[in-house]
């Protein structure tokens, strides 16, 4: 029989033998084409997974230097530099204490320290 799907004649319709076969080789056929596109998803599942994971690893390696060389700049900061930042945080906090201090004086001129 020819896989044209012509089948022969018989007494009440179609042979029997020729349809079943017909059936037989569409399922086949159908069953290696699922096999494989499952195949080919599994693979390029796992590709995905591996291109994943190495730009992951690539963003690591990238962010982690950029991050090592931002501690090493903060570690490596001119100790003058931060001493001269908090002296002069400090001035201001004081400045700030003492306007403070004369608002309130202000407020309640009976109340001395």
């Amino acid at each position: 029989m020819e896989n044209t799907g012509n089948f022969r004649k018989a007494l009440f319709g179609f042979n029997t033998k020729d349809v079943m076969e017909y059936i037989a080789m569409l399922h086949n056929e159908f069953y290696a084409y699922r096999q494989q596109s499952e195949k080919e998803i599994y693979d390029l599942i796992r590709k995905i997974d591996e291109f994943e994971n190495t730009a992951e690893k690539q963003q690591e390696t990238v962010f982690g230097a950029e991050h090592a060389e931002i501690l090493d700049d903060l570690n490596n900061a001119d100790a003058e530099k931060l001493a001269m930042t908090a002296d002069r945080l400090e001035g201001i906090l004081n400045k700030i204490e003492e306007l403070l201090d004369k608002e309130e004086e202000a407020q309640n001129p009976e109340i001395k320290d």
